[in-house]
């Protein structure tokens, strides 16, 4: 007897399951047997004992009791099963006995529709706009969300503060959602869900959640929707241990892989292939049909949000370009629009009768250090690098001696550091700026990352270098170190050697130029991206930085399906 349960599969399956169990209890295998679902093996290990222990004890190899012990654990888990299964289709049938139907009679065209999460609606039933809070509008406090064509949406020209988002509906490719800042234009209808049903909670029992309809304070109907996390039909589970990442712990446990079930609320004598959702069934709305949507032609009262958006990207800009008239006369504004240097870069035009006051004002707020890495000396520093080149000439000197006499000591804080745009543009004060960068170049306090270009692209703006440099420079281009093979340095060195009129140098040495700059570097000898400023407008391959360049600075070369040209204007 001892032979044979010694040599007893479901002996053995319980004892890997135990084994496996105990190394997930210890961190440090644990979390490598966790990656490999350890947890879901040991289950299995079980269910191997399990069937395997009935079946020898079925042709006598064992004990004909012990059939006993599977016959109780999966009789016990499928009478749980069924009860769990009873309890959530009483539950069901109370709800769809107790919600009600039709509560208001909702008037698209005197009535605005308000609530969180709202923006799915619109996507499939017929309403033609819902509102949903937005703290972060200013000054409306809602987002509008409408269903429209998509050539509707693909004619609205885009803001440069995403004020306007567009998104095309999956699947159905001639229709789009626009969302954009409004706020509710007639009498407000609000959909309030003040319960969390707790989905992710995952919680065993149907949990509960509330859908009201508000009118003028008063709530008009509740409808309660629920959910329940279901044992599955194959008693599938885990058992084993994790990492707690919340807390952070490492914790052991066993429970089943339940699977989410969402029960039928909707009361009997409502259709529901016509009204489905809570919002849905009270207000009356009914869902779209596939042939809806397949000849969705769009809402009358649509057309007019149109116009207003064509409006919006010449309002962001007004907006932005007050809020720079502010800085210039002293103001130091608490907040600022979002992305405001990238909208005034949309018009330097407009920003070349300010250059002189914008570099007076940036120079007094250098000059006081509690403001001088302020909200609003970076936005002046962007709108300053973003003026034309002639333009910019008139302040080069000034904004040459803001970077030059930078008395910050601290890396992190320094002004090449805290605006390397500015800091390369501040070359343009031509040949005297020359030693400055010389010696930024050679200390090499730029090393890391895509800082250690900025002295190279500054001396390729000022046009020259003596012989000391310019042989530094072919070194450093020759070189097969590292610090010289990233972050683009040597497509920064190309642009300024050639500046500098090293073209017979780099024609020769050209192989040292990695493969994936090849077609660039080829490009960039060839003359093309050639502007007033150098080759590919004295930038690098690529800017470092998460930080926007104006159309004065950025790479004049863009990857094309054919090689590398001019860039497009942006």
């Amino acid at each position: 007897m001892m032979r044979i349960i010694k040599s007893s599969p479901s002996l053995w399956a319980l004892v890997a399951a135990v084994v496996l169990f105990l190394l997930q209890v210890l961190p440090i295998p644990g979390v490598y047997l966790m990656m490999f679902g350890a947890g879901l093996i040991t289950v299995l290990l079980i269910h191997v004992a399990l069937i395997s222990l009935f079946v020898e004890a079925a042709i006598g190899r064992l004990p004909r009791v012990l059939m006993i012990v599977p016959v109780a654990a999966y009789g016990a888990y499928y009478v749980a099963y069924v009860q769990e299964g009873r309890e959530i289709a009483a539950r069901a049938a109370a709800l769809r006995a107790s919600n009600p139907g039709k509560v208001f009679d909702f008037n698209p065209q005197a009535h605005s529709v308000v609530g969180k999460e709202l923006g799915s609606f619109v996507q499939t039933h017929d309403i033609p706009v819902v509102y949903e809070p937005n703290t972060n509008n200013k000054p409306e406090s809602y987002s509008s969300v409408r269903l429209m064509r998509r050539d509707q949406c693909d004619a609205i020209k885009r803001d440069t503060q995403n004020r306007i988002l567009i998104t095309y509906v999956s699947g159905k490719f001639h229709l789009c959602v626009l969302r954009f800042p409004e706020d509710p234009n007639h009498a407000v209808v609000t959909v309030s869900r003040p319960q969390d049903a707790g989905i992710w909670k995952r919680k065993p029992g149907v949990s509960e959640s509330r859908t009201e309809i508000v009118v003028d304070g008063r709530i008009l109907g509740s409808y309660r929707s629920a959910i329940a996390w279901r044992l599955p039909v194959l008693p599938m589970g885990f058992i084993g241990c994790s990492l707690i990442s919340s807390k952070p712990a490492w914790e052991c446990g066993a429970q089943f892989l339940r699977k989410l079930q969402t029960l039928d609320t909707v009361p009997d004598s409502i259709d529901k292939a016509r009204y489905d959702t809570p919002e849905s069934i009270m207000l009356g709305v009914r869902k779209y049909t596939a042939t809806d949507l397949a000849n969705f032609k769009g809402f009358a009262q649509n057309e007019a949000v149109l116009a207003r958006t064509a409006e919006e990207p010449g309002r962001v800009y007004d907006e932005a370009f007050e809020v720079l008239q502010q800085i210039l006369s002293g103001q130091m504004p608490k907040q600022l629009p979002w992305a405001m240097a990238y909208t005034l870069s949309q018009n330097p035009g407009q920003l070349v009768p300010l250059a002189e006051k914008m570099a007076a004002r940036f120079a007094d707020l250098q000059a006081d250090r509690s403001k001088s890495g302020s909200d609003s000396a970076s936005v002046l520093q962007s709108a300053i690098v973003t003026l034309p080149q002639l333009a910019f000439q008139p302040v080069a000197t000034a904004m040459f001696e803001i970077v030059s006499k930078d008395k910050v000591q601290d890396n992190h804080n320094a002004i090449w550091r805290r605006y390397p745009a500015l800091y390369v543009r501040a070359a343009d004060a031509g040949p005297d700026a020359l030693p400055f960068y010389k010696q930024d170049f050679f200390a090499g306090k730029m090393n890391r990352t895509f800082l250690r270009n900025l002295p190279v692209l500054a001396i390729c703006r000022i046009g020259t270098a003596d012989a000391e440099t310019i042989a530094e420079m072919q070194r450093r281009f020759l070189s097969s170190a590292d610090e010289y093979n990233q972050y683009g340095y040597k497509t920064a060195l190309v642009v300024a050697l050639k500046k500098i009129g090293q073209d017979d140098f780099l024609k020769t040495h050209g192989d040292v130029i990695g493969l994936r700059d090849r077609d660039w570097f080829k490009a960039v000898m060839e003359g093309k991206g050639e502007t007033s400023a150098g080759p590919n407008n004295c930038m690098a391959k690529e800017w470092g930085s998460t930080g926007f360049l104006s159309p004065a600075m950025r790479p004049s070369l863009s990857r094309m399906r054919d090689g590398w040209g001019l860039a497009a204007a942006k």
